[in-house]
């Protein structure tokens, strides 16, 4: 029932949040919140917040959104870790044209695959396929011991190229790796390749 606290989920997010709600109309309610309440670490605590949020957005009855009030306490952000979630949300819901200002999320990730150890032809197909992502930027917090991810900017191309590059099983795998070896407090920029339900099921498939 909570897979969808091992990572943030970047696509079905509304979909994901009714199914909780649902939940929440059953005897398992007061499991369902005490699970959101106090996730098991890593990124968990991103999919807990951005779920909740979400499921706010998705209700009128006011004993659930006292109830994710509640949750949303207990789970008890840093003012880094909102800032991630605000962000994110600016982004997937164009609220607002972001600060263009950070890192280049495409030269970020094409340093770290560079060490996964994939022959130069799968790189620079996978390299190809990134281009997707082209502009997209996040910024770290400089005020945390442990910096946070701030997404500021998604700009998302043709994503033939990436989808035509995750065909290949090693890459793919090697993405997928790259990903999920970020700073837990970096889960914006693993989030940002998966926006796409399409790229998200070829990243994923290695876990089925």
């Amino acid at each position: 029932m909570f897979t969808v606290l091992k990572q943030p989920p970047a696509v079905e997010l509304t979909r994901l949040a009714e199914a909780l709600l649902h939940i929440t109309g059953t005897r398992h309610r007061q499991m369902t919140f005490e699970r959101l309440a106090t996730p098991d670490g890593g990124t968990q605590w991103a999919a807990a917040a951005l779920m909740l949020r979400e499921m706010s957005r998705s209700t009128r009855d006011n004993g659930r959104l006292s109830s994710i009030r509640a949750t949303q306490t207990q789970l008890a952000l840093s003012d880094s870790e909102h800032r991630a979630i605000l962000g994110w949300e600016i982004l997937t819901y164009k609220l607002e044209e972001s600060d263009p200002a950070g890192e280049d999320l495409v030269a970020y990730l094409g340093q770290r695959l560079a060490l996964i150890g994939l022959d130069q032809a799968d790189l620079q197909l996978l390299y190809e396929g990134l281009e997707v992502l082209a502009g997209s930027r996040y910024r770290l917090t400089d005020t945390d011991s442990e910096p946070t991810a701030i997404p500021v900017r998604l700009r998302v191309g043709d994503r033939t190229p990436l989808l035509r590059a995750l065909e290949n099983d090693d890459i793919a795998t090697s993405l997928e790796l790259v990903l999920d070896a970020l700073p837990p407090l970096h889960w914006a920029v693993s989030a940002m390749p998966r926006i796409s339900d399409q790229t998200c099921a070829k990243l994923t498939i290695s876990r089925l």
